[in-house]
């Protein structure tokens, strides 16, 4: 019988190789999730932002794991991720959230509501640009608006 051994590893490990392929300022990503992570001083809730952050750039590979990761923070408190039991319970909660510009959103017929997120995307070095976040099951979807 072989025996695996799993060592715990953080959101910059988990996402260290991915990014080394698809992003040439390796380091300066990693840098800036890590800040990100950091201002979350309860090991618990600083945990469950580690996993939405890997959620969201495993779910959202059209993103790059920058703007994934801020999202997936500003997105952890309206999704109330902090309140989840586990991964899967982030995993399944992040499956009813689409992020989109907000312009492509009203393009689609899906106008900004009164209830929109905004999300603000950015490059670590360029000003920030906007996008819209909508949970697919609302009817008109209720656009989560981003800049990205």
């Amino acid at each position: 019988m072989v025996r695996l051994t799993l060592f715990p590893m953080n959101v910059n490990q988990q996402l260290g190789a991915r990014t080394a392929m698809n992003h040439p300022e390796t380091a300066t990503v990693l840098r800036s999730i890590s800040d990100m992570v950091s201002t979350e001083t309860n090991p618990r809730r600083k945990s469950r932002l580690e996993q939405l952050i890997y959620a969201t750039a495993s779910a959202w590979p059209h993103y790059p794991i920058a703007h994934a990761a801020q999202a997936a923070v500003q997105l952890a408190r309206p999704m109330r991720v902090f309140e989840l039991q586990s991964f899967e319970g982030v995993k399944h909660a992040l499956h009813h959230i689409d992020l989109r510009p907000a312009l492509e959103w009203d393009i689609m017929g899906f106008p900004e509501s009164p209830d929109t997120l905004p999300i603000l995307l950015s490059d670590l070095r360029d000003p920030p640009y906007a996008t819209t976040a909508v949970p697919p099951q609302s009817t008109p979807r209720s656009a989560h608006r981003s800049t990205h």
